[in-house]
């Protein structure tokens, strides 16, 4: 009946289903969920351009919260700042909205939504399937494909609070209160903020997360929406395969297609969903090609996370030093990419870099 089942109905999965239906297939869109984009797992922050790239999808102008253009690192008592050199960087938006609007999109294209349908690899209504189901896949785990091996677990809710700049990130490097992972403040611009943590698995959570309001000075402030998720900090090592006369890919946190460095899986899940929407039928080109545009990307995030937290708590804190006398933080407010990081650590922006010395 169908041409392709997509198993998940957030970001990844909408664009994969949207793309499929632009090409005049047959497309099944489960979540599992009674309502698309609840609960909220993440904070909603993505670069601009990675917005932009969205935008034939979703206008998240119409969403956005509030517009950011840095951040303030904190390891210890160092502080790096990286500020956009002109412009904003990335917007805060509604997380809910976004899914929402995405799903909207995939659906007006002809894509069939079916709400609260829990599918697993025997009930698929498809020969073709997407796997678009979160960190937990079942269809990585019914069509058997190699594990994930790393995940960190995020707690967060909103604050009134007081921050030093409404338009600037603050993120906390420490080994000892965020094993393997940071902690953020992001500011609504409205007299609150996201308030978050990660930490590597396994760990208590809920007390990393309360020693971190304590040193905020919020732990006897109310906080509201609550969530907290689990995130993939490394890749699938297969996303296609064909077996028993199906075909599965997967995208987004099914596949690993996560910033390692901080968590963010919106832009390159939803692209390498458009991908997945394309190539479907087609594991190994799938593969190949998500793997050509954005495998490097992915890659160095995730060698930026091993260097940001190879470290034990006083090595972190001299390496912030050395960084900022290196001039790191004039290097990543001119070149910096939240997402593309390729495009920032090259030899050319490094030769730009050091001719402005």
């Amino acid at each position: 009946m169908y041409d392709v089942h997509v198993v998940g109905a957030g970001p990844a999965g909408s664009f994969a289903a949207y793309t499929a239906a632009v090409r005049g297939k047959k497309v099944l869109l489960s979540e599992e969920h009674p309502q698309v984009g609840s609960p909220v797992a993440c904070s909603g922050l993505v670069s601009k351009s990675g917005l932009e790239e969205m935008s034939d999808l979703v206008n998240y102008r119409k969403i956005t919260i509030n517009s950011l253009h840095g951040a303030m690192i904190y390891s210890g008592k160092e502080r790096f700042v990286v500020s956009a050199a002109e412009g904003d960087k990335a917007y805060l938006f509604d997380r809910r909205a976004f899914d929402v609007l995405a799903c909207e999109s995939a659906v007006s294209e002809g894509a069939k939504l079916a709400l609260s349908d829990h599918v697993d690899a025997a009930s698929v209504a498809a020969q073709c399937v997407i796997g678009a189901d979160g960190p937990n896949s079942a269809m990585a785990l019914g069509f058997g494909f190699p594990k994930i091996r790393d995940f960190v677990i995020t707690m967060q809710a909103d604050f009134e609070m007081q921050v030093e700049d409404l338009h600037m990130i603050s993120a906390y490097i420490d080994r000892e209160k965020f094993p393997g992972f940071f902690g953020w403040v992001i500011p609504k611009g409205d007299g609150s903020a996201k308030v978050g943590m990660g930490a590597r698995l396994p760990c208590d959570i809920r007390k990393k997360y309360a020693d971190f309001k304590k040193l905020l000075g919020i732990e006897n402030k109310p906080g509201e929406s609550l969530l907290s998720a689990v995130i993939p900090i490394n890749m699938r090592p297969r996303t296609g395969i064909a077996r028993d006369g199906k075909k599965i890919v997967l995208c987004g946190d099914a596949a690993g297609q996560v910033k390692a460095t901080t968590g963010g899986g919106i832009y390159f899940g939803a692209s390498c969903g458009r991908l997945a929407g394309l190539h479907f039928e087609d594991p190994a080109r799938y593969e190949s090609e998500w793997k050509r545009m954005y495998g490097n990307d992915l890659a160095m995030h995730g060698w930026i996370y091993r260097a940001m937290h190879g470290f034990g708590g006083s090595h972190q804190i001299a390496a912030a030093r050395f960084l900022k006398m290196a001039g790191a933080e004039g290097f990543l407010s001119n070149f910096g990419e939240m997402d593309r990081v390729t495009k920032t650590f090259n030899l050319k922006n490094l030769a730009r870099h050091i001719a402005s010395k």
